[in-house]
């Protein structure tokens, strides 16, 4: 696994299985004179690809208080509730798992997991692992809470705030800023009261609760508008926090302060032509990190996107300038993507890149493909609003990711029209 969080062992059970869901993700978004366009990957453990589903959610559905966990929970359905139910204020496609059972273990039976997606105002909002997360949350009140405006539970916070803003400016709103600010919260696991002790879920058959520390269960999460605004959410000494992300890039661990801290000691990186010191060229980029962990492809993705817009030297100094186009940006943000894509086998986990993403909130579009489906595919937000998918009353519709393998032949073009028709 690799979106972030190392997960301890499987005798964590469903647990375990639900965190390698999103331990390998990265975001990069590229920005352009008609708009910026946000990349994503989303990392998972064996051959999964067919099981996440693209849906449509309408205004006025009421979504949220699905989960249940708890310490005499034994098949998903009993347990304590995580989190309240809202009402949606906006439509929006999500990508996620149609069903946490598909994942094993004692994960909740038919309950949806929206990891990604974006509503009608062009605002999206992807989650990715940040194992870092979970001792805050239990640092918040005492009883294993995470702060936040309305009682939602952690696992349901991409639906929640896809359903209920519409820019950054609104999501900073929902928030407290004060560092002792506490509005309503929502449970992460079950623990005593005093929040020092957490038990594993679901507990050992025929034994005891087990005390764990369950930092499998952090998450983060990568926010952005259709005006051009971008934020990262972590959660640090019990508070949500909000941070501007100037660099427009977001992996996993450790926390995104430390992330852009550590930029500054690659400092030594240039797009500029460096003398010969080996067999061909490349030479200036000596040094770049080119492993998978989260701070390797932080600093590649922030060097790489940099140099997408070198344009030349002039008086000795590097000159750079944003693409014009939204088709420029989603060349060089597939290409970033590109560079972070795992191939099964190149990890010990044999976790793979399942699905990419772009997505272009000013022109409400979203790009994905799928492990072995390298053609992108379209989903036009404002083509679904249109249709009436996002009205009030209308019915949930959902497909799968995985779309037949698509080879366009061009032999024809190459033999006046007299090539055989072969099979491929």
């Amino acid at each position: 696994m690799t979106c972030s969080y190392h997960l301890v062992s499987t005798a964590l059970g469903a647990f375990a299985v639900l965190a390698t869901f999103t331990s390998a993700c990265t975001t990069v978004i590229v920005s352009t004179d008609e708009g910026d366009v946000i990349g994503r990957t989303m990392e998972l453990e064996g051959d999964l690809e067919a099981v996440w589903e693209g849906a449509t959610h309408s205004r006025g559905k009421k979504m949220g208080g699905e989960f249940k966990f708890g310490r005499n929970d034994t098949d998903g359905t009993d347990g304590q509730v995580c989190g309240e139910e809202w009402t949606n204020k906006f439509g929006f496609f999500s990508v996620g798992l149609p069903d946490l059972s598909i994942l094993g273990g004692f994960l909740p039976k038919n309950v949806r997991m929206a990891t990604d997606g974006m509503n009608e105002a062009g605002f999206t909002a992807a989650a990715q692992l940040a194992g870092f997360s979970v001792d805050n949350y239990m640092k918040t009140t005492g009883s294993s809470k995470m702060v936040t405006s309305s009682s939602v539970c952690w696992l349901e916070m991409v639906p929640w705030l896809l359903g209920n803003f519409e820019d950054i400016a609104a999501l900073k709103q929902a928030f407290p800023t004060a560092p002792n600010a506490v509005n309503k919260t929502v449970a992460v696991v079950d623990c005593d009261p005093s929040g020092d002790t957490c038990y594993q879920l679901p507990p050992p058959l025929n034994g005891p609760h087990v005390p764990v520390k369950p930092r499998f269960l952090g998450l983060h999460w990568s926010v952005h508008d259709a005006q051009g605004n971008h934020v990262v959410l972590e959660v640090e000494d019990g508070t949500m926090r909000i941070y501007d992300n100037t660099v427009g890039v977001m992996t996993n661990d450790p926390p995104y302060p430390v992330q852009l801290n550590n930029l500054n000691q690659y400092w030594g990186l240039s797009p500029k032509a460096t003398a010969h010191i080996g067999a061909g060229a490349g030479y200036n980029l000596l040094g770049l990190p080119g492993g998978f962990s989260p701070p390797d492809r932080f600093v590649r993705m922030f060097y790489l996107k940099k140099f997408s817009e070198f344009t030349g030297v002039k008086a000795g100094e590097a000159q750079y300038k944003q693409k014009e186009t939204l088709e420029e940006g989603r060349v060089v943000a597939s290409g970033l993507l590109a560079d972070t894509f795992i191939v099964k086998g190149t990890l010990s986990d044999l976790a793979t890149t399942t699905f990419s993403v772009l997505k272009v909130p000013s022109a409400k579009e979203y790009f994905y493909k799928t492990y072995g489906r390298d053609q992108w595919k379209r989903v036009q937000i404002k083509g679904l609003a249109a249709a009436g998918a996002f009205d009030e009353g209308a019915k949930m519709s959902a497909d799968t990711l995985q779309k037949p393998k698509v080879i366009v032949d061009v032999t024809d073009s190459y033999t006046h029209g007299t090539a055989p028709s072969m099979e491929l």
